[in-house]
């Protein structure tokens, strides 16, 4: 017997017959072993892939997205939702077994090359939060924000602390290091009564200017049962009043055999005869 070949330029098939809801640019997934659907909210275009409804990544690693365009990639998170109270959101969830205090829940970084001879990859910033207490009713977060500090060093310049254990208090933590600068370009308003220093501490204008305590009532100088020191070539009080200023020294000590004094100081060192001190 003698087999003939002959060429097929071409196979129709009817995909109707094992395909439903086929529309353009509808995304196909399988329906058993032998049929397919055309899903109406998996779409893709050649350039833009659509996903109308969830989407969940199971057991992914990873998830990247890359473009050689400037000012891209984007992330965009759209609501159009007329409600004011709500809108898009970015959820970290740490859903362990074993959740404890301080434990990390998420985080944001930032990297990028640096100049070196072959450019290395250095994380510059990081934004992350912890859960710092997670006794149940007394649920307590932190949440900090660092930067490389000088040699690539990630160090935290904000933290915001909620163990304060009193409801509706958050602590802050601004800067890193004792000499470090903290620069406020307006005007500072101090709700609470308290500025205390872990050691000397200085007002200073920076150039020419004055500095002006202002108070509706007293202003009080205490300095620990030592001296209260002015280097000024003018000492001033004046006030509008009738019979003020007034200069009171007040001493409180039970000794009769001392009590409050004025002293005059003349400690030059060339002191000579006929001195005015």
């Amino acid at each position: 017997n003698k087999i003939s070949k002959r060429a097929i330029d071409a196979i129709t098939v009817d995909v109707s017959d094992f395909m439903t809801s086929g529309v353009n640019n509808r995304v196909l997934t399988a329906t058993g072993t032998d049929a397919m659907n055309a899903e109406q909210y998996l779409t893709f275009d050649g350039s833009t892939l659509a996903v109308v409804g969830n989407a969940t990544f199971a057991e992914c690693s990873g998830f990247s997205v890359s473009n050689a365009i400037s000012g891209t990639p984007l992330l965009t998170l759209e609501n159009n939702h007329t409600s004011k109270a709500s809108s898009g959101e970015l959820k970290f969830l740490k859903d362990a077994a074993n959740v404890e205090n301080g434990e990390v829940l998420g985080e944001i970084s930032f990297f990028g090359d640096n100049n070196a001879g072959t450019p290395e990859v250095i994380q510059y910033g990081q934004i992350y939060a912890q859960a710092i207490d997670v006794v149940d009713g007394a649920e307590a977060g932190d949440m900090h924000l660092l930067v490389a500090s000088y040699d690539g060093v990630l160090t935290s310049g904000l933290r915001l602390a909620g163990d304060t254990n009193a409801d509706g208090e958050v602590d802050v933590v601004i800067a890193s290091g004792a000499a470090s600068t903290t620069t406020i370009a307006g005007n500072l308003d101090i709700d609470g009564d308290t500025i205390t220093t872990a050691g000397n501490i200085e007002l200073a204008t920076g150039g020419s200017g004055d500095i002006t305590l202002d108070a509706a009532g007293n202003i009080y100088l205490e300095a620990g049962g030592v001296a209260v020191a002015v280097e000024a070539d003018l000492f001033q009080v004046s006030s509008a009043t009738s019979g003020k200023p007034l200069l009171t020294l007040k001493d409180t000590h039970t000794s009769k055999a001392s009590s409050s004094e004025l002293k005059f100081l003349k400690d030059a060192a060339d002191i000579e005869d006929d001195e005015s001190l």
